[in-house]
């Protein structure tokens, strides 16, 4: 008879103990693709949205997307992303989920190939413990 080996599965985390959530920010925590948004705001959104959905399948890496992305916005003025930030929205529920678990003793951060000047404004809306986007 063979013996059978049981899988090294971590248990099913509960809100009886802390845990930890950690989240993406584009199409996760907030409904909008931050670059896209800025891409919109350049006049070249179908360009930057092309971009992001060959990422997406796939067919490009994430530092060449980014790339690609970045030259085509260098010449905006850094005041985008006030108005950028002003267009976007939590997902619904997000923050209701964020409120939950911290009254569990969690603790709540995001994780964002996006930009600081609007992820670190969501980080303090959202009340998130930790997050890091790029600079």
């Amino acid at each position: 008879m063979l013996e059978q080996e049981s899988p090294n599965i971590a248990p099913t985390p509960t809100l009886s103990q802390p845990g930890l959530l950690v989240m993406d920010v584009d199409s996760t925590l907030i409904d909008e693709e931050v670059i896209d948004q800025l891409g919109a705001a350049a006049g070249i959104g179908e360009q930057i949205a092309s971009i992001t959905a060959r990422a997406m399948n796939g067919e490009l890496d994430f530092r060449e997307a980014l790339q690609a992305r970045v030259a085509l916005l260098k010449d905006l003025p850094t005041s985008v992303f006030d108005d950028v930030y002003r267009r976007v929205h939590f997902t619904q529920g997000a923050l209701d989920l964020i409120d939950a678990l911290h009254a569990h003793g969690w603790k709540v951060g995001v994780v964002s190939g996006g930009f600081h000047e609007v992820v670190d404004r969501l980080a303090a809306d959202a009340h998130l413990d930790f997050w890091i986007a790029n600079r």
